[in-house]
């Protein structure tokens, strides 16, 4: 058994030795990835038309799915799950 000692956003060490340093190590760099799921938010076209700074069309994608989701809940609560 050791004694681990550190955190993941610094440092650990076991048994007092330093096995690693998140200030001296080599960092990773950050990519999106290619292939995401449907239901990723990047998928969304509320959002994707709004970065396209088409307000009116983020605006009537809002509420179709705002529209969508009460609905849902009704169904939920109709079912006996609540919300």
């Amino acid at each position: 058994m050791s004694q681990v000692e550190g955190s993941w956003v610094g440092f650990i060490d076991f048994d007092e030795v330093r096995y690693w340093d998140y200030r001296s190590c080599d960092k990773a760099p950050i990519c999106a990835p290619t292939n995401v799921l449907p239901s990723d938010s990047r998928n969304r076209a509320d959002r994707n038309a709004l970065a396209a700074k088409d307000i009116k069309v983020a605006q009537a994608h809002k509420t179709r799915l705002e529209q969508q989701q009460r609905a849902e809940r009704k169904l939920r609560e109709a079912a006996g799950y609540g919300h």
